[in-house]
């Protein structure tokens, strides 16, 4: 038995005697058989929440220390392939969940938590009683720390913040498997099909701070898990001090023990603390430098299969001095949209329906104003004239063209009340009147209202507010900002991204140019007709404004292709000197601008 009397200190549910409302299967034989009858029900929801429940009542009843000592098996050894079957389930669907999905995502991330709850309870109560030895208390600790990281894993995966409370069970159950020393002892548990496999206590607390300190936010749907399979073979530990060879630049994670906090990232030669453990990223680092390579198991996943393993370099080994600050901003409303066909298809009707109304302005003949100059009825005309279904055409065109000044974008609406405009729209009040509706069943691109948060130097942070289309890091996004009386939409990539309560999503963006021109793009064929138009986004290279830059689809075009496109008049031919993948959703190409404009 362990000699310690110490308490672990877990924060656990308070008990109650036993009542006409408590579980009654709490013999082990009779929770076994009741398990595997509810396992048996096609679904898997209701079958997750009935154990739930159970699982729960037990937690919070007073029971002998014995009963508890056969029961908590019971309860690890039958409800751990029930949660791989639901995380297998999950990880199939798509972000964010449907309403279904979102029940059995809350039941599979609640029994995760009740069956760790389970572990520490039989080690808290086992070392009070100084019932339980310490290498049965190592193997419910080992399953407690397993718990937690799916839970860790599963709010990752769907973009949203960890709860409070759980990187202070990750450390206090790292803190006590110290104290009794079985923090270094090798799993024997079962090992399912979860990307977080079994290890140690200090090798899973290692794995979890990695897989934390990795730009969660910003990675693509399923890199998490992937990544969390690629580190089982490393040897990762936690720490009481910074390796003796580690030199001032190589990069460390810091976990505190006493705090609610995630691990920070820190180099060179760190105050240690006792509450302070320490995980050596180079080991990570050596291991993504090496390539898939060095493994020797061809045609498995490594980061460099997606890219990952740049985007992980720049996040761990670029100085955190280098990199940009930011400010807080006024929380104003803006409108922005997101994917680039949408964005190609609903700025390119803002951009014509503001150089029509450019064009009533200049008109000699006084006239009445029109419906569609009414700050409250402008988006609605923007969106529903049929003349903005028109696409950007090759055709000659009677259009002005605006020469290097670029088109004008003259607003004659209040921006409150714009704005107010653009969030009807985005609510999903449909802003065609009825006749516009009768005229078919066009798509047409929601804009999403959203909130500035903050800006830097490279990007800006948005709060986006119940968007109704699938958001994704890595995807295109406008944002449509007003500067003296003029329109512009400014382009950007998403970084990361972050699924907060009450259906808003926070955003981090990276600029990638301050205005973005819609084009439709066609394949030069010599004596055929133009190919079909692919839509793309136009802009000059920031400081070479000789290079132009085209976004398009991936696997539309290719390196050395000659294309041609027309950009508000002015009619391009050009061949693509660069072509390379910006994101897993779009492509940037370069190439030489003609002094013309190549009309």
């Amino acid at each position: 038995m362990t000699k310690t009397n110490r308490r672990p200190g877990f924060i656990l549910p308070e008990r109650k005697p036993p009542d006409a409302d408590s579980f009654p299967h709490i013999k082990p034989a009779s929770l076994e058989a009741w398990l595997d009858d509810q396992q048996r029900h096609d679904d898997l929801s209701a079958a997750a929440t009935s154990i739930l429940n159970a699982v729960r009542s037990i937690n919070r009843t007073v029971i002998d220390y014995d009963v508890l000592s056969r029961l908590t098996p019971v309860l690890i050894a039958r409800t751990q392939p029930l949660l791989d079957r639901i995380e297998a389930n999950l990880r199939q669907l798509p972000i964010p969940l449907g309403q279904r999905s979102q029940v059995l995502a809350a039941a599979y991330v609640e029994l995760a938590s009740e069956i760790g709850t389970a572990s520490m309870r039989l080690v808290d109560e086992g070392i009070r009683e100084q019932r339980i030895a310490a290498t049965p208390a190592g193997q419910h600790l080992r399953h407690a720390m397993l718990m937690n990281g799916y839970q860790c894993l599963h709010f990752w995966r769907l973009y949203q913040p960890l709860p409070a409370g759980l990187w202070e069970r990750i450390h206090r159950v790292l803190d006590v498997a110290e104290r009794l020393r079985v923090a270094g002892e090798p799993a024997r548990e079962y090992a399912g099909s979860h990307p977080l496999a079994p290890d140690s206590v200090t090798g899973l607390a290692a794995r979890i701070a990695v897989l934390g300190s990795a730009g969660v936010f910003a990675l693509r749907h399923g890199e998490i898990g992937s990544l969390a399979r690629w580190l089982q073979p490393l040897r990762l530990t936690c720490l009481a001090e910074p390796p003796e060879r580690i030199d001032p630049g190589a990069p460390l994670l810091r976990l505190w023990l006493d705090s609610d906090r995630e691990p920070t990232l820190v180099s060179g030669h760190p105050t240690m603390t006792d509450n302070a453990r320490f995980v050596d990223l180079q080991l990570v680092v050596d291991a993504i430098r090496a390539g898939p390579e060095a493994t020797g198991q061809h045609g498995t996943w490594h980061p460099a299969t997606t890219g990952l393993d740049q985007r992980l370099l720049n996040l761990w080994v670029v100085p955190p001095e280098r990199r940009f600050s930011r400010e807080p901003a006024d929380g104003k409303p803006i409108v922005v949209v997101t994917g680039l066909r949408e964005i190609h298809h609903l700025v390119g009707r803002d951009y014509r329906h503001e150089r029509r109304k450019a064009a009533r302005h200049r008109d000699d003949e006084p006239s009445e104003k029109s419906d569609s100059d009414d700050p409250a009825n402008a988006l609605l005309h923007m969106l529903s004239d049929p003349d903005n279904a028109e696409t950007f055409t090759l055709e000659p065109t009677d259009e002005p063209s605006h020469g290097n000044h670029g088109p004008r974008y003259l607003v004659d609406r209040p921006p409150s009340q714009a704005g107010a405009a653009w969030q009807d729209a985005a609510r999903g009040i449909d802003p065609r009147p009825p006749s516009a509706r009768e005229r078919g069943t066009e798509h047409n691109p929601q804009p999403i209202s959203a909130q500035l948060w903050d800006v830097g130097a490279g990007g800006l942070c948005l709060h986006l507010n119940t968007p109704a289309q699938k958001i994704i890091s890595g995807d295109l996004i406008a944002v449509r900002m007003e500067r003296e009386a003029h329109v512009i939409w400014q382009l950007g990539m998403i970084r990361w991204l972050r699924h907060d309560e009450g259906g808003k999503i926070a955003t981090g963006i990276q600029y990638l140019a301050p205005i973005c021109i819609p084009a439709d793009i066609h394949l030069h064929r010599p004596n055929r007709p133009l190919a079909p138009a692919q839509p793309g986004l136009f802009f000059r290279k920031a400081k070479r404004p000789d290079t132009g830059v085209l976004l398009f689809a991936p696997g539309n075009f290719k390196e050395g292709d000659r294309v041609l496109f027309r950009v508000f008049g002015e009619k391009h031919d050009v061949r693509l000197a660069t072509v390379r993948p910006e994101s897993h959703t779009f492509v940037r190409a370069e190439f030489a601008l003609q002094a013309d404009g190549g009309k």
